[in-house]
This record gives C-alpha cells, sequence and structure tokens, in this order.
C-alpha cells in the first residue's frame, strides 16, 4: 500500500435541517477530486477505522466537510 496518499473517512454530517447525513468514501473521493487506488477508504462506523488510523499516521486525513468546501489546499495537514 506504499502508493497511498491519503485515508479518506466516511462519516456524518449534519444537514441544514438537522437531520444527519452519511457521506460515503467513494463520494468524498469525487468530491475532493482524488483517484480512490491513492487513498485507503474507511467508514468512521466501522471496526477497522481506529487500525487504519494507526497503521498509516502519516497519510492525512479526508473527513467530510461542513463548509462544503472539498479544496485539497483546505486540508491543513496536506502539503
Amino acid at each position: 500500500m506504499q502508493d497511498k496518499r491519503y485515508i479518506v473517512v466516511g462519516d456524518h454530517l449534519t444537514d441544514e435541517d438537522g437531520s444527519p447525513h452519511f457521506v460515503e468514501p467513494l463520494e468524498l473521493c469525487r468530491l475532493y477530486k482524488i483517484d480512490p487506488s491513492q487513498a485507503v477508504l474507511v467508514d468512521r462506523r466501522h471496526h477497522t477505522y481506529r487500525i487504519i488510523m494507526r497503521k498509516y499516521p502519516e497519510l492525512p486525513v479526508l473527513l467530510p466537510r461542513q463548509d462544503g468546501d472539498y479544496s485539497l489546499q483546505k486540508n491543513n495537514r496536506l502539503k
């Protein structure tokens, strides 16, 4: 997995009407405009989430954004 550049975490966001909405990791790849093959995809609800986060501490983590701005420069861990 040395070619992976990101960890993409599917997680919940709260919509404007207050209802929760789950954003899948593949949808996040589309929003961030990255190739899914460059990412370790994980669902925050899944038991492997913490294992993956510990296994790849050097990779930037991409999460759903409440503000809807999915430019990679907004993620402060990206260079």
